[in-house]
């Protein structure tokens, strides 16, 4: 009964965290000034009349109804809250102010340092503006000399922003993962714009915690690069420091988990933390029960001094020791997600053996998920929440089902396959791919993170005392590294498979259908010896399978007869071009890839991610349209990663062309010199003709001039493809210019690409401007913006709707849809 109660609590509360969710969602898509305010009093009126006749009609399954209903209340009320927040300092975003904040947290990157700032006030023209109850702003110190610690109040100036919001589709949404913890601005500014102000106590548990963090930050910077960021990331789930190829390859392998600080590590230290404690424990009985305490005040005093007794004894002392070492040890890790959830369910398990008659394991995880959806919500909508919990449940419900086949009888096989079918389609979701080796390396993964974790800790506590030894127990731990990252490697080498295989990103309902499969199968097996299993299953069970069959059946008919389009996607990759191409039939062609962003690639940001989204594994065509470095860098990746039938590149500019040329020979790819009248068939009815240049267009124009021009045709559509043509182009094109259904207008929108009598023979339905947001060219051009305006045109940008989809079946543009509406 127990079991079903915390159930019972926890999937209410959640309900009432998606349905407020959801509404929230609707009222912004529908009206960005909306408000749930309306929606409040008729809510709590239903409640309050439920509450009613419950109490009036009483009886158990109502009151237990209530228990439950009252579990409901704050998960929709404490989701609203959050979901409907208005931060004071949004008005003032892209203005140069003053942030004046305590250091919470920070995060270390190759070259800049992030921090979390608490109690922020926001100085903007002598005005000053305070942040509501726990609202933080985030820092950027670009290459930083030094760290400010837990506590130091600093002082900033800089332009406030608003994070990023998903741009792409498979793009990370930066703003929500922010609001999550209560960040909804932020600031990136130089070191030299940055004073110390002063210093505050803080929380004694988090300084203790960020005290460690900087002990074993600092133990680990004497192993080499590599070796310091795996052993930042497996103890401290501090991933900065992982090189690209480090991620690839663990993620490939399906090992990445070992760097999400969870179960598996809180594991390790508890294990360390009981074999020191050992000596000081006592044996005890699994159950403590207290006498009931006399009548007489004396019998009661003694009563009460007979409980503390009980309850502070050596054992629970140790306990709580322990507990109070994990929580600093939660605080050192940030507090996320699993390892809270390792840490309050390892709590439970401690202090439940010395003092309750049982403990359920599954008891103790749903009662973890509520706590920490009580403290925040709108964490179920994080990544690592959901794997934690997904791949314990798994454990704890599945492990059993699967050692009663005398195959997988063993806890090193059922355990990690558990885990691993509990989080395949979350893997596919957030990372999509698909690991078969994640079974397999989960075993060597888990003992370097358990040798890494234990000795690392032992080489921490050894740092107090002497130098000397930990500097040798840490040069161990680098060893235990090497080689162990050396074996994994060996693995991603495998083909197909070593490193992993790519699939588009699950559907929703797809997801839903086969975690709901698995609940079934785990209601059936724990039922399997109820004498009315057949009346059982046949009662209670019979509709249900038959739904999921219908649902089944009803998303394959969905996915075979869904319509087929030819879909042109603009990306958003800055000020930049890139422009994706996929045929009914499911053929690729990618022009252009992005540039760099800082130290990134908007192939590796944007590019790649995307199409991992979709699940494709090869690019028909590439096609550089010149070699400028926002046009061209982005593919760079691509060429690296995917197989490519052809490369397109206009002439003339090989010394531009001498990297992308080494990667082409490395891998053995196809080139090809685009020319005018050249022709590239996708399907039969859909073809890819290149405008320009000309064989005897000049190459001393520039490469602007030189531009591929590519005109995609599908039947009765076609889009004109212009790449950063400027005027000398655009004249020289003008004689065979014909009318298009969509334009990409030419360099960003640049009103030196604008010409009038070129644009009234394109005579374009639709306009696509891709630019930079706050670009420092003025792009795109006023004259440009206000031509398509007094035409009629809709003109779509992407600094404005981030990425922008094109969808037709050839005889008309079906649909238009953007990433931000």
């Amino acid at each position: 009964m127990a079991f079903k109660i915390v159930l019972g609590m926890l999937i209410f509360y959640i309900l009432g965290i998606a349905i407020s969710a959801g509404i929230s969602s609707f009222i912004s898509h529908v009206s960005p000034h909306g408000s749930l305010s309306s929606v409040v009093p008729l809510f709590l009126f239903i409640l309050i009349a439920f509450f009613i006749y419950a109490i009036a009609n009483f009886n158990k399954r109502k009151i237990f109804g209530l228990v439950l209903i009252t579990f409901f209340i704050p998960g929709f009320l404490l989701t609203m809250h959050k979901t409907t927040y208005d931060s004071p300092f949004i008005e003032h975003t892209g203005s140069i102010v003053e942030v004046e904040g305590m250091v919470s947290r920070y995060t270390v990157y190759p070259n800049r340092t992030v921090y979390w700032l608490e109690n922020p006030l926001v100085n903007i023209g002598g005005d000053r503006v305070s942040g509501k109850k726990q609202e933080r702003i985030q820092l950027s110190i670009y290459n930083p000399t030094f760290t400010y610690s837990y506590g130091t109040v600093i002082k900033a100036r800089g332009v406030l922003r608003e994070p990023s919001s998903q741009r792409n589709p498979g793009g990370f949404d930066y703003q929500k993962y922010l609001e999550r913890r209560n960040i909804f601005t932020i600031i990136n500014v130089q070191e030299p714009q940055v004073t110390k102000v002063g210093e505050r106590t803080g929380n004694p548990l988090l300084r203790v915690g960020l005290d460690m963090k900087e002990r074993l930050s600092r133990l680990s910077y004497t192993l080499k690069d590599h070796e310091g960021g795996i052993f930042r990331a497996i103890i401290l789930g501090e991933k900065s420091g992982l090189t690209p190829e480090n991620r690839h390859v663990y993620q490939g392998l399906g090992v990445m988990h070992i760097f999400a600080v969870s179960g598996l590590h809180v594991g390790f230290v508890m294990f360390l933390l009981l074999s020191i404690t050992s000596v000081f424990r006592k044996p005890s009985s699994s159950s403590v029960t207290a006498q009931p305490p006399s009548a007489n005040s004396k019998g009661i005093a003694a009563g009460i001094g007979a409980l503390l007794t009980s309850l502070f004894n050596t054992n629970n002392v140790i306990n709580i020791f322990i507990i109070l070492c994990l929580l600093i040890y939660c605080a050192a890790t940030g507090f996320s997600s699993p390892v809270m959830r390792a840490s309050i369910m390892l709590g439970i398990y401690l202090w439940g053996r010395n003092n309750w008659n049982n403990v359920q394991t599954a008891n103790s995880l749903f009662l973890a998920a509520l706590v920490l959806l009580l403290l925040n919500p709108l964490l179920i909508f994080d990544a690592g929440f959901q794997f934690t919990f997904t791949a314990t449940a798994f454990i704890i419900f599945l492990t059993p089902i699967l050692k009663a086949n005398k195959y997988l009888g063993s806890d090193l096989i059922a355990v990690p396959l558990a885990a691993w079918l509990g989080t395949l389609p979350l893997t596919a979701y957030y990372f999509n791919v698909f690991s078969p080796l994640g079974i397999v390396m989960a075993l060597p993964a888990g003992l370097m993170a358990g040798g890494v974790v234990i000795l690392g800790f032992i080489a921490f506590i050894l740092d107090f005392i002497s130098v000397q030894l930990s500097q040798f127990l840490i040069t161990s731990v680098g060893g235990i590294i090497f080689y162990a990252n050396h074996f994994l490697q060996l693995f991603s080498k495998l083909p197909i498979i070593g490193e992993g295989i790519t699939v588009a990103t699950p559907k929703l309902p797809s997801m839903f259908l086969y975690y709901l499969a698995f609940i079934l199968a785990f209601a059936a097996y724990y039922h399997r010896y109820n004498p009315h299993l057949r009346f059982f299953i046949l009662k209670k069970y019979k509709p249900i399978i038959a739904l999921v069959l219908v649902c089944l059946l009803v998303l394959l008919s969905l996915q075979v007869f869904a319509p087929s389009y030819l879909e042109v996607v603009f990306l958003d990759v800055g000020q930049g071009d890139c422009i994706f191409i996929k045929t009914p039939n499911g053929r690729v062609a990618l022009i252009d890839g992005g540039g760099v962003r800082g130290t990134h690639n908007y192939g590796d940001l944007v590019v790649i991610p995307f199409l991992k989204h979709l699940g494709i594994k090869k690019v028909d065509v590439i096609i550089n349209t010149h070699p400028h470095t926002d046009h061209l860098a982005g593919l760079y990746p691509v060429l690296r990663q995917y197989p490519v039938d052809l490369t397109l590149i206009p002439k003339g500019f090989d010394e531009d062309y001498e990297y992308l040329m080494e990667i082409i020979e490395e891998r053995g790819l196809s080139y090809a010199y685009a020319r005018e009248g050249q022709s590239i068939a996708l399907e039969t009815n859909i073809h890819l003709n290149i405008l320009h240049p000309t064989s005897d267009y000049p190459v001393s124009l520039g490469a602007n001039n030189n531009s591929i021009v590519a005109e995609l045709i599908y039947d009765h559509i076609s889009f004109l493809l212009t790449g950063d043509i400027e005027m000398e182009a655009i004249n020289h094109m003008l004689p065979y210019t014909t009318q298009a259904n969509v334009l990409k207008f030419p360099h960003h929108g640049s009103s030196y690409s604008f010409n009038i009598d070129y644009l009234k023979k394109v005579n374009p339905e639709i306009v696509v401007i891709q630019v930079g947001a706050n670009n420092s060219f003025g792009h795109p051009g006023k004259n440009v913006l206000e031509y398509f305006a007094d035409e009629g045109v809709p003109v779509y940008r992407n600094d404005f709707h981030g990425a922008i989809t094109v969808y037709s079946k050839g005889q008309r543009i079906n649909k238009v849809n953007t990433m931000i509406k």
